[in-house]
């Protein structure tokens, strides 16, 4: 989907500005989608150089991956100038990458502004400006958000079709089992148009390596529009940001009569791997 299109779609009005992020497009076009990624920051002086407008709140930008498709629509709602040197955890958190840390964030960032910088022949230092910009996603055909204090109620309020609760576990116990792995896990409320249509939970297993995708649902009331499709797609690149670990292998188990989900899968690129257990069977796929 074109920039143009996605803009018409979401009903806005107004104008706005398409491109893409800096370093990893893809990735971190996931991690706006996925509601992890609420920040960005570019290069002061880079941006005088370019011509480029200074950001203001209120702002609307489309966000394209790398081959230029339209991902979703964000509306920025803070700017302020900083140091790269006095760029704070908070900042570093907002932005979503790696494990959020502050020292991630200076060691992937100094990489990236030197190389940038270096480019039109400047030097970089930890007195470089930036210009550091928070945003929220605005618009999205399907965007994941982190299940938290705001929105868990919503979860729980997710309804199962009759004959469903036989196949997959209500949200109410996946949200148990997240708090015992809460180390290794994220689950995800799937939003459509700002209203919570279902929830899925990505769990990272050591022991094998690999993430598991768990206890995927959609509301009975939303069903047949699609939703499944599109999130399965942010959850896989969700997980090849490796939020937990390095694996590549994604598994997921299905009830062997839950033939539409086990069709999706596969149109997905999910094998049965063979292995059963009770009425469940494994599908496993390989991750770039």
């Amino acid at each position: 989907m074109t920039a143009e299109e996605l803009w018409d779609e979401s009903g806005l009005t107004g104008s706005y500005e398409a491109w893409a992020f800096g370093g990893a497009p893809d990735k971190l076009a996931n991690l706006v989608a996925c509601g992890i990624k609420t920040a960005t920051c570019s290069s002061l002086e880079l941006m005088r150089l370019e011509g480029e407008p200074m950001p203001k709140p209120g702002d609307h930008s489309v966000i394209l991956d790398s081959a230029g498709d339209a991902i979703c629509v964000i509306r920025t709602t803070k700017v302020y100038v900083e140091t790269f040197e006095a760029v704070t955890q908070e900042h570093a958190y907002k932005e979503g990458e790696g494990d959020r840390s502050l020292s991630y964030w200076r060691r992937i960032h100094m990489e990236y502004f030197t190389e940038e910088l270096a480019a039109v022949g400047l030097p970089f230092d930890e007195d470089c400006e930036l210009v550091c910009e928070e945003f929220e996603v605005v618009y999205a055909r399907v965007e994941l958000k982190p299940i938290a204090e705001d929105n868990f109620v919503d979860a729980f309020n997710l309804s199962l079709a009759p004959g469903q609760e036989e196949w997959v576990s209500h949200p109410v116990r996946s949200l148990a089992q997240a708090y015992v792995y809460r180390d290794q896990c994220q689950p995800f409320g799937i939003y459509a148009d700002d209203r919570m249509v279902g929830y899925v939970m990505v769990v990272y297993d050591y022991d094998i390596p690999e993430y598991d995708i768990w206890h995927m649902v959609i509301d009975e009331t939303e069903q047949g529009r699609g939703y499944g499709g599109d999130a399965l797609d942010l959850v896989l690149d969700f997980i090849r940001t490796k939020p937990f670990g390095d694996s590549n292998r994604v598994a997921l188990t299905c009830h062997r009569e839950n033939r539409v989900a086990l069709s999706l899968y596969e149109k997905k690129g999910f094998t049965a791997t063979g292995a059963v257990y009770d009425d469940e069977i494994e599908l496993a796929t390989t991750v770039g």
